[in-house]
């Protein structure tokens, strides 16, 4: 029985050491690069909006419902790329300077 213990200490022991070393290998040294990458390109994503939608009409064709455009500002990790965008839309970045989230205008 003692043995088992011990057998089930080394496993582990060996386990959480190669964990170890995978994760700093994925981590501080070149081999990570991909992965790092490939995390910077699913951060930073293009949406292709949708047209507009038309106007519901009543039997008369007078307008019940119509739709306004609006900008919509989603939250976003990158504090620089976010002040580009907002200056590029006339929005100084002052604005969101003492909040702890940056913002990123996705669409008009």
């Amino acid at each position: 029985m003692v043995w088992r213990i011990k057998f089930i200490k080394i496993f582990l022991l060996i386990f959480s050491i190669v964990v170890t070393v995978n994760l700093f290998a994925l981590q501080l040294t070149s081999l990570g690069k991909p992965y790092r990458e490939r995390g910077v390109k699913q951060s930073l994503k293009q949406k292709t909006l949708l047209p507009e939608r038309g106007e519901i009409l009543d039997r008369k064709l007078h307008p019940v419902a119509t739709s306004i455009p609006v900008l919509r500002i989603y939250q976003t990790g990158n504090p620089v790329e976010s002040r580009k965008i907002l200056l590029k839309y006339g929005i100084h970045p002052k604005k969101f300077k003492n909040r702890k989230t940056y913002f990123l205008l996705i669409g008009e």
